[in-house]
């Protein structure tokens, strides 16, 4: 009698987002997938054809869940840097918690970046999914931005949040990379920085 495996389909999510999370995208295949969700290799392929499939999907319920995160911060009247404080604590643990999803993402090139947030998702070249995760992406924090901006936390000229956001997102995946593990020294830079700006 074969086994029945209840909620397959979020026992694969919930394993390959450990899997990515933790793993550069070349060293997860579908079998190392599929060992980690207790499923046999054929399941998995009767629910994604492919890793990039896997892939696409974990890296945007795992940014989802930040995004979610970043929007729970609660703001009292007088508490602006504290408030900026944890935003970027939260932004920045989100990226820290992917930096092997976002490096198999996201280019360092400023320009592509500003440019996939510009254009609508028509207007993306062969309507590319990942180019359309990196827009969703760079508009989430773009969202949050315009919340700090309107509830007069922070202050930015009209036009200029979308060169806030590229600067901001470009800062946080530098700092990821080159200083991994400090953490607290990489969140007092950025608050400095923000502080520079908005001062």
């Amino acid at each position: 009698m074969p086994k029945i495996i209840k909620n397959v389909k979020e026992k694969i999510i919930s394993s390959a987002i450990e899997l990515f999370e933790n793993n550069h995208y070349e060293n997860v295949d579908m079998k190392v997938i599929a060992e980690k969700s207790g499923i046999a290799v054929g399941t998995l392929y009767n629910y994604y054809s492919n890793k990039r499939d896997i892939f696409l999907v974990v890296f945007e319920r795992s940014w989802e869940k930040t995004l979610s995160d970043l929007g729970a911060i609660s703001y009292e009247d007088g508490n602006e840097k504290a408030f900026l404080k944890s935003s970027l604590e939260r932004l920045y643990d989100g990226i820290l918690e992917k930096k092997y999803m976002f490096h198999e993402l996201m280019s360092s090139n400023p320009d592509e970046i500003e440019n996939q947030l510009r254009n609508n998702d028509e207007n993306l070249k062969d309507n590319n999914r990942p180019s359309i995760i990196k827009r969703e992406l760079l508009i989430g924090i773009e969202k949050v931005l315009i919340k700090l901006n309107e509830s007069n936390i922070i202050k930015i000229s009209k036009g200029m949040e979308e060169r806030f956001v590229v600067m901001l997102f470009m800062e946080i995946w530098g700092l990821v990379t080159a200083f991994s593990n400090e953490r607290e020294a990489n969140i007092e830079f950025l608050s400095n920085m923000v502080d520079l700006i908005f001062i």
